[in-house]
C-alpha cells in the first residue's frame, strides 16, 4: 500500500520509460539483449537526506550509497542496467543504529540524445537491500530500494542526479514504516 507521494512520484518518473519504450518496441527485435556487447559501465556515489512521510519523521536520517553499474542499449534512447551497490550507509538519529550493507537491482533510463546517450535522463530503478541492523519502524533486513531520477550525462563520461528514493521490506514482516529521502548523486561512465 502506498503511504506517501515518493512512491507515487518514483512511478510517475517511471512512466515515460514505460510508454517510451513500447512506443519502441515495435521497431526493435529482441532489443533487450541485442545490444548487450555494446554496454557500458557507470560508477556513482550518492547521498540523500530523509524528510517527515508517512509513519515516521526521517529528517534526521542520511543516506549514502555507492554503485556499479553495467548499462546497455535496448533502444536508440533507452538503456538497461545491472546494478550492484557495494556500499549502502543508512545513519539514523543514533550513531549506533547506524545500517551498512549492500545490494543488487535493475535499472533504465531514457537519454535526450539519441544513440550517443547523453545530455538530459530520467533514470528508475528497483534493488533489493541486505543490511545490519533495522531502520526504525521497521523490523527486516533485507529491504526494496525504489529510486526515479532526473540526471544529465556530459559528453565528458561525467554525469549528475537528483534522486528520490524510498525504501522499505514491502511489507513482508509485520513492522513496515518505510523511509523516503531525496539526494543528489555525481558518477563516471567508462
Amino acid at each position: 500500500m502506498i503511504r506517501s507521494g515518493i512512491p507515487a512520484l518514483v512511478l510517475a518518473l517511471i512512466a515515460p520509460f514505460a510508454m517510451f519504450i513500447l512506443a519502441e518496441s515495435a521497431q526493435a527485435d529482441n532489443a533487450i539483449t541485442q545490444g548487450f556487447g555494446e554496454g557500458r559501465w557507470r560508477t556513482e556515489v550518492g547521498a540523500a537526506t530523509g524528510f517527515h512521510s508517512g509513519r515516521r519523521d526521517r529528517t534526521g536520517d542520511i543516506v549514502v550509497k555507492g554503485s556499479l553499474e553495467y548499462e546497455w542499449p535496448i533502444f536508440a534512447r533507452a538503456t538497461l542496467g545491472l546494478r550492484t551497490y557495494p556500499l549502502f550507509l543508512y545513519m539514523q538519529d543514533d550513531p549506533e543504529d547506524t545500517l551498512a550493507g549492500g545490494g543488487l537491482g535493475i535499472a533504465s533510463r531514457v537519454y535526450q540524445n539519441k544513440d550517443t546517450r547523453d545530455g538530459v535522463f530520467v533514470e528508475g530503478g528497483a534493488s533489493v537491500l541486505f543490511h545490519s541492523n533495522h531502520i526504525e519502524g521497521n523490523d527486516a533486513t533485507m529491504d526494496f530500494l525504489l529510486e526515479g531520477g532526473l540526471g544529465y550525462q556530459f559528453k565528458s563520461n561525467w554525469h549528475v542526479t537528483l534522486q528520490v528514493q524510498h525504501i522499505s521490506n514491502g511489507g513482508l514482516s509485520e513492522d513496515n514504516a518505510g523511509a523516503n529521502s531525496v539526494g543528489l548523486a555525481v558518477g563516471y561512465t567508462f
